[in-house]
């Protein structure tokens, strides 16, 4: 019951300074609500090239329309590394991609749709990271829709078999990255729709009902 980032599909997207997976354990994960496919290589993260050494991608499909899978493009070769799990719109799903001991798998809502071995080091190619978009395409990488929770953990397999989505925030204890989108004024609790504020419309911490 946070906020989230939303990504307009047409020039959004968050990048960071570089960051360094390493060739240990990690685990990226974020809630996603993917309204359309706005642009052929829909990037959900990218540590830069999805086709070079050292890089590790997450795309909601990638090249042709009718491609409807979750795709993970790693270090340049075998692209894509994982391609399985129908991408979702208009709900919110869960994704994580974790690395536990040499082994890289993509959870969908708390359900494995896929891994492959690797200890190479994912520390990219001195680009920044990307959300959103990927570093090597942006303008035709753009998501549209909204990223809440997004936590990149180094150095630890947060999951390592399947398990039940995240209830409640997550915790930012450990964490190299962490946004968690709760600077929203207006949310819905209910999560049964998803507010746009237009104008000056704010929120009230004064005027309140059912509430202390």
């Amino acid at each position: 019951h946070g906020g989230s980032v939303y990504f307009d599909g047409t020039g959004d997207y968050l990048t960071l300074p570089q960051i360094t997976l390493g060739s240990g354990n990690f685990t990226i994960e974020a809630w996603t609500y993917l309204e359309s496919r706005a642009t052929t290589y829909p990037a959900i993260f990218s540590n830069y090239n999805s086709f070079s050494a050292g890089s590790l991608s997450l795309f909601a499909g990638h090249g042709s329309s009718t491609t409807t899978n979750y795709q993970v493009a790693h270090n340049g070769s075998g692209f894509p590394a994982i391609n399985a799990g129908t991408v979702s719109y208009d709900q919110w799903v869960h994704l994580a991609l974790v690395r536990n001991n040499g082994t890289i798998t993509l959870y969908k809502d708390g359900t494995s749709v896929g891994s492959f071995t690797s200890s190479v080091d994912l520390s990219g190619v001195g680009s920044n990271f990307h959300i959103g978009a990927s570093g090597d395409t942006v303008s035709t990488s753009y998501i549209n829709g909204y990223i809440s929770d997004f936590r990149l953990v180094t150095g630890n397999a947060v999951y390592t078999g399947n398990f039940t989505p995240p209830t409640a925030p997550l915790s930012s204890s450990g964490a190299s990255l962490h946004i968690k989108g709760t600077d929203a004024s207006i949310i819905d609790k209910s999560q049964s729709a998803n507010l746009k504020l237009v104008g000056n419309a704010t929120g009230s911490t004064t005027q309140v009902k059912f509430a202390n």
